[in-house]
């Protein structure tokens, strides 16, 4: 019989028992409860993942369109086993169930029909007896034909290749699959399995790659599934409120009017930023804490507000749709679209903008989950023939680029460009970096642009990339688009043009705001704890008998400008005698102080509005924490009154939240943005606290309501039991200063924060499902125990700390410096109150 958890605490020594009680304050798990499960194979017919319904929908209406095609064109330039070759095609496609699956209708719904076996049409071609430039033109003409194959879904492989022979040890392989069964990651997927086949034909020995434990049907069910609850109503929420009003067409420069049903017909100009520039980007990206991606995605809306002078711009960006560990060896149709919307004043410099641009792009990382397909048809935007729902524009920055894992496989690849005369949307900007330069292709609609109009567009990208970089702190209105040659034509034709910003940029090189004007400044005297120390910001009285709420009441500028800067300013030495008083000085600054609500560890009401701190043994360390980061709304305000200095120790530690987000490893740090973090606690079994002093209630259907608000999932067990789960931010940006900060309590929650022994005794204790407090990302996967020690350790690294004197107050951001507590003896009480409440939902 299974022993209850009271059981199991009662039956540790009294050792344990204490230690394991001190410590589940911060006790985290590694259950998981959103696994990718294969279902049975009884049947070989599944249901469509969203995006791939959409795409049989839209090949309905137009059958086998080459639009819907992946296409791949590289050169091999080595001796080839033809044989091997085309059979390790075919081992990979025995191996991915998608590749020999079929689409067509059953019972009025669009289903996937697997194959047990399907072959693959493998044409093998000699061209090595035409001319130079006959060889070369046939190959081009052959790749734009496989590139512009018109699969038939309902029948046949949906994957075709062709070998050409080009020469002694040369081939050009030629591979097209239909984007229902493919992706971009897909095809890199393809050609490195393709390689492994390959080598153990060519040596005879037998290739065992790992099983996939599930194939893309599983993956379609479990989207299915997963997206039909609390997940997409919070996602598609958030989109409703980003895309609420937004303009349902971009108005460009047109060289031609739109048809009345759009064409797809395009091409492609190629052009290369010189290498100093690609520099100079990379530099300016790290100097403002963007990712190369938001920088240049940037640039091009600004490139579309100057010529559409549109000041609402949206622009449509793929990303990889692969969350969950289970799909990163899957070969499928996991891309999904997100819109990046940017909103222009014309007033704004290229750095406030960065913020901005930032901003959305985490936002919509958060929210990347929702199919494109189910916004769609949720917002119900205008629609027409001539162009795209929702954006009309493109932008794609490929930072894996599918040259780089060719290389990767050990074959002398290199790709071959395709121009398949098409373009799904107006412009699509696809930027990627080989050799150290940025090359990019701009892709128009041949019935809007004429060439030359896309040439100038990629000039004028160009000369706003190199101003952007000269002065980052430009007006955007300013910026010069035009050559001095446009320029000339313009002054001699008599027309007005655009107003040259060169001129101008003086004026806001290096402008930063004026010194505040001071009430009564003779009042206090301001300055640092010590020279080594840049926060706290110290102020204290210069004369005796200051009252610090009416000096508060005449600065309160002066105190929201120096906490945005500092994080944290510290009263020292006013005569604050009580928590009355205390509590009176924080209503000046807000009036309007905060409940402890979802809490997180256990604290008394002294009055009104203030809290004694965490009741937690003096031995014992507290780390480094953002208050209730963890909840979907937090205090930006926190105060600190020291009622009462302790004997030894007790200090308050504090470290910039900015510089945590700065230090943290970038491989790490963007999958926390990626995935996000999860937390899961379970409530009950007289350990940690209890639901009902977490949600101040011992209604249970009040408890449901604040979770329903608040996007949590909830669970109620045996025994008046609760568990919940939460999916909540890694990184925040804070509202007023615009800067990102690291904002999570993964760190605390997770069980490599306690010692071996206490963890032990914790697993001992609990099942992982079972435990009071876990931490995940946020798709489930585990956040593994180095990437918490480093944390953990950038954390330290970060830390300042000084002593507290009975009196001290001390006023900190919450979003921009995390706090904790370091262990102490004799007497210590610090009291606490909170306001500003701020919530990314």
């Amino acid at each position: 019989m299974n022993k209850s958890i009271e059981q199991r605490i009662t039956e540790l020594s009294p050792t344990k028992r204490a230690v394991l009680l001190r410590r589940l304050q911060r006790l985290v798990g590694a259950a998981d409860n959103n696994k990718i499960t294969p279902r049975g194979r009884d049947s070989n017919i599944f249901p469509l993942s969203f995006s791939q319904q959409r795409l049989w929908f839209l090949d309905q209406l137009e059958p086998g369109n080459p639009t819907f095609n992946v296409p791949l064109a590289v050169r091999l330039s080595q001796t080839l086993n033809e044989e091997a070759f085309v059979r390790s095609l075919n081992a990979v496609v025995a191996r991915h169930e998608v590749l020999r699956s079929n689409f067509v209708v059953r019972e009025g719904h669009p289903v996937q029909v697997i194959a047990t076996a399907q072959s693959v049409p493998f044409i093998i071609e000699d061209l090595r007896t035409l001319s130079a430039e006959a060889r070369e033109a046939r190959v081009n003409a052959l790749a734009l034909e496989e590139a512009q194959y018109r699969f038939d879904l309902a029948q046949g492989s949906l994957l075709r290749a062709r070998l050409l022979r080009i020469g002694v040890a040369e081939y050009v392989f030629l591979l097209t699959l239909h984007h229902i069964i493919s992706d971009g990651w897909s095809m890199g997927l393809l050609l490195n399995e393709l390689v492994t086949y390959y080598r153990g034909f060519c040596n005879g020995q037998s290739v065992n790659l790992p099983t996939l434990e599930v194939q893309y049907a599983d993956y379609a069910l479990w989207q299915r599934e997963w997206m039909s609850g609390t997940v997409q109503a919070r996602q598609l929420a958030y989109w409703k409120k980003q895309l609420q009003d937004a303009p349902s067409l971009l108005k460009l420069p047109l060289d031609h009017p739109r048809r009345e049903v759009e064409q797809f017909r395009g091409a492609t100009v190629y052009f290369k930023l010189p290498a100093p520039l690609t520099q100079r980007l990379k530099e300016v990206s790290r100097e403002q804490n963007i990712t190369l991606y938001m920088l240049l995605l940037a640039a091009y809306q600004i490139l579309l507000y100057r010529i559409s002078g549109q000041r609402d711009i949206l622009v449509g960006t793929p990303v990889a749709g692969r969350n969950k560990a289970e799909t990163e060896d899957l070969i499928g149709f996991f891309v999904n679209t997100l819109v990046m919307r940017t909103n222009f004043s014309g007033r704004e410099t290229f750095k406030e903008l960065l913020l901005q641009v930032r901003k959305t792009a985490l936002e919509a990382y958060a929210n990347q989950d929702l199919p494109f397909e189910k916004l769609v048809e949720a917002l119900q935007p205008e629609r027409s023939l001539s162009y795209s729902p929702l954006f009309q524009v493109m932008f794609t920055f490929f930072n894996e680029p599918t040259r780089r894992k060719l290389r990767d496989t050990g074959f002398e690849w290199s790709a071959l460009e395709i121009d398949r005369g098409l373009s799904n949307r107006d412009l699509t900007l696809r930027m990627e970096e080989l050799d150290n330069v940025l090359v990019g292709h701009l892709e128009y609609n041949v019935d809007l642009f004429e060439n030359s109009t896309i040439r100038r567009f990629i000039a004028q990208f160009e000369r706003l990339l190199v101003q952007l970089m000269e002065h980052p702190d430009a007006r955007i209105a300013d910026l010069d688009l035009l050559s001095e040659e446009e320029k000339q034509a313009i002054a001699k034709a008599g027309q007005t043009q655009e107003k040259s910003s060169r001129d101008k940029f003086k004026q806001f090189l290096g402008k930063r705001p004026g010194g505040l004007n001071l009430s009564q400044p003779e009042l206090v005297k301001i300055g640092s704890l010590s020279l080594d120390m840049t926060f706290p910001l110290l102020i204290q009285p210069s004369v005796t008998e200051v009252s610090l709420v009416t000096w508060a009441e005449k600065n309160l500028e002066f105190i929201q400008t120096n906490l945005d800067k500092y994080g944290a300013i510290l009263w020292r030495n006013f005569p604050v005698n009580d928590p009355a008083e205390f509590e009176g000085f924080a209503r000046v600054i807000a009036p309007e102080l905060l409940d402890y609500v979802e809490r997180s560890t256990p604290r008394n009401l002294v009055q009104g509005k203030v809290f004694t701190s965490t009741s937690y043994p003096p031995d014992q360390y507290i780390m480094l924490h953002n208050e209730v980061s963890y909840s979907h709304c937090w205090p930006i305000k926190l105060w600190f009154y020291c009622q009462h200095a302790p004997s030894q120790g007790g200090a308050t530690p504090l470290a910039d939240s900015r510089l945590v987000y700065q230090r943290l490893d970038p491989t790490l740090k963007e999958k926390f943005i990626s995935k996000r973090v999860m937390y899961v606690r379970n409530y009950g079994e007289g350990v940690d606290l209890p639901w009902q002093e977490v949600y101040q209630t011992n209604d249970p259907a009040e408890v449901e309501k604040y979770c329903r608000d608040a996007g949590i999932e909830f669970e109620w067990k045996s025994g008046n039991r609760l568990r919940t789960r939460q999916v909540r931010q890694a990184v925040a940006q804070h509202p007023r200063t615009g800067e990102m900060v690291w904002f999570n309590s993964a760190h605390m929650f997770h069980v490599a924060a306690h010692t071996p022994e206490v963890r032990d005794s914790l697993l001992a204790i609990f099942a992982p499902e079972d435990l009071p407090r876990n931490v995940y990302f946020g798709d489930g996967t585990p956040i593994e125990n180095d990437e918490i020690a480093h944390i953990r350790q950038i954390y330290r690294e970060c830390a300042i700390s000084f002593p507290w004197q009975t009196g001290d107050i001390m006023l900190v951001d919450n979003m921009l410096l995390a706090h904790g507590r370091a262990p102490f003896s004799g007497e210590r009480s610090v009291l606490v109150a909170m306001a500003e409440p701020y919530s990314l939902l």
